[in-house]
């Protein structure tokens, strides 16, 4: 946040503008790189420790339909 207000105070254009700007492309890209990690690390440790993993798409509108109930018999909430 501070690097981004640093860098809107900058005029557009000039040198000085850089600095901040690549202060901030560098620590978004350490976070990038650190959910990447997490996500192999993660990932990794699953298919090491379990057998057989499964997906299962759900429908969560049909699921949820219910709790909204009708004007006759409302849901429960």
């Amino acid at each position: 946040r501070r690097l981004q207000r640093k860098l809107a105070r900058q005029v557009k254009g000039s040198n000085r503008r850089n600095q901040p700007k690549l202060a901030i492309a560098k620590l978004s890209a350490k976070e990038s790189d650190r959910r990447k990690d997490w996500i192999e690390k993660t990932t990794t440790e699953l298919v090491r420790n379990y057998d057989l993993i499964v997906l299962e798409d759900l429908k969560v509108k049909n699921m949820t339909r219910s709790a909204k109930g009708t004007v006759e018999s409302p849901g429960k909430n």
